[in-house]
């Protein structure tokens, strides 16, 4: 039993190795972001009936549903920078930790808001870094949409 259990755990260790590289602290803290922004999304929309995503600031279904799709398609992200860090050949995890580090920043504002949306102050310091890095990625998402 314990050999088969072994086995399992060393299956997924590889595989887990293949798809995202050696696992990090950038990893890490992207995961428990997006834990924390699925159970504060939910906390929102199902206790405090104040999400912005219902007409009734209530829990959908089919919200939940897009929230974790979405958190599939942002962990398609990563494995997608990563296979492109080997294609180009760099050495260790350029791309996919510039990407992971970015979509930290992405599930850390979604956190603030809905904390927010819970009624919780902010600290000033903390929302002045979280309104800086929103205006920080709207300015880089409208150049990006004229250069294109």
């Amino acid at each position: 039993m314990n050999k088969v259990l072994i086995t399992v755990i060393d299956a997924a260790n590889s595989i887990l190795l293949a798809l995202f590289g050696v696992w990090n602290d950038v990893l890490t803290t992207l995961i428990i972001f997006m834990v924390l922004d699925c159970f504060s999304g939910l906390a929102v929309a199902a206790i405090f009936k104040n999400s912005p995503k219902t007409d009734n600031g209530g829990f959908k279904f089919q919200e939940g549903l897009k929230c974790l799709f979405r958190k599939i398609c942002t962990i398609t992200l990563i494995i997608i920078a990563y296979r492109v860090d080997i294609l180009s050949g760099t050495e260790g995890h350029f791309v996919r930790d510039a990407v992971v580090l970015a979509l930290c920043i992405n599930e850390s504002i979604s956190i603030v808001e809905n904390l927010r949306l819970m009624g919780l102050k902010i600290p000033e310091p903390l929302s002045r870094a979280i309104n800086l890095l929103k205006n920080t990625i709207k300015d880089k998402d409208k150049s990006n949409n004229k250069e294109e």
